[in-house]
Formats: C-alpha cells, sequence, structure tokens
C-alpha cells in the first residue's frame, strides 16, 4: 500500500510557473460612465489592466517556453460598473440604482503547446449595505461626484481575481 502511495507522488507533476498572458478589458459606453458620474473617466480600460497587473504581480509571458511545466493565465475583464446613486438625489425621482460590480474571465493554457487547460469566470459585487452607506455619506451628497473610490474598484476586481487563481490553482495541480 505503501508502494502505491509513494508511485502515485512520484508521477505527481512538478509545481507549474504562472505567467499572465493577454489582458483585455472591455470598456464601458460613454452614456453608462456619464450616468455613473465618471465624466473624468476615471477608470479607463488602460487603468484596470495596470491594476491586473501590479495586484498579480506575476512575470508576463515569455515568448518561448522555458519551462515544460508552464502554464499562461489569459485574463477578460468583461463588464465593470461603478454602480449610480442618482435615485437617491434627484428630483424628480429617477430609478436609477446600480452596484459597483466586476466580472472577469480567465483561461488557463499551457505555454509550450497552446492548449487550453480550462476556462473560468468570476464576478465580485459590492453589498447593498456597504454601497448604500456611501451613497448616504455626507461626501455623495454635498460633491457631484460619485461616492465609489478607486479603492472600491480595485478590491472588487481583486476578489474577482483571486477567485480566479485558486480556481487556476485546483486545475494545475489536478
Amino acid at each position: 500500500m505503501l508502494q502505491e502511495i509513494y508511485k502515485k507522488l512520484k508521477k505527481r507533476s512538478p509545481k507549474s510557473k504562472l505567467y499572465i498572458g493577454t489582458i483585455f478589458v472591455n470598456e464601458r459606453s460613454k452614456f453608462k460612465a456619464l450616468i455613473e458620474l465618471d465624466s473624468y473617466s476615471q477608470y479607463t480600460p488602460n487603468d484596470l489592466e495596470q491594476w491586473i497587473v501590479d495586484l498579480l504581480a506575476l512575470p508576463m509571458e515569455p515568448t518561448e517556453a522555458l519551462d515544460e511545466n508552464a502554464v499562461v493565465l489569459d485574463i477578460a475583464v468583461t463588464k465593470y460598473q461603478v454602480g449610480t446613486d442618482i435615485m437617491l438625489c434627484s428630483d424628480p425621482l429617477i430609478p436609477l440604482l446600480w452596484r459597483p460590480s466586476v466580472k472577469t474571465r480567465v483561461r488557463l493554457r499551457r505555454l509550450r503547446d497552446g492548449k487550453v487547460l480550462g476556462e473560468f469566470s468570476a464576478k465580485s459585487t459590492m453589498s447593498w449595505r456597504e454601497f448604500l452607506s456611501k451613497a448616504m455619506s455626507l461626501k455623495a451628497w454635498f460633491l457631484f461626484k460619485s461616492s465609489i473610490q478607486e479603492e472600491d474598484i480595485q478590491r472588487l476586481l481583486g476578489k474577482a481575481l483571486l477567485d480566479s487563481l485558486q480556481w487556476a490553482k485546483v486545475r494545475v495541480n489536478s
């Protein structure tokens, strides 16, 4: 019995090196950015791409396979929204209210041959309680700008990426 366990452990592949591959961020429409009071284009696709690189702190995909077991994580932010609370401060009442969220889709592939090992989607949304407490703050009432800060969007992006990395870890080790 111990010999069988030893053989299984010996057959297990060595740890794989993980690289960041392609990063794609789907841009919001100008109308949605306007409704979300993001008139200064504070959350551009380039900003989100840079946040992904900074948050993951992984090397970018090399041009040639240096490691036999290397895998690449391609990342797409398919949808992101900053949220809006126009309903709370409009007269007459305009029924527009939605929370910030980030939706990602990742693809895991082997570096040496490009074979796709799997795909995974993750979505991270701010809770209603947190969103409404930010929307009802004095800052939101007296400054005509969104109460959602850059750190809030980064945190949501980080949560979605963490879910994706946990999935990738399980997928690589299986």
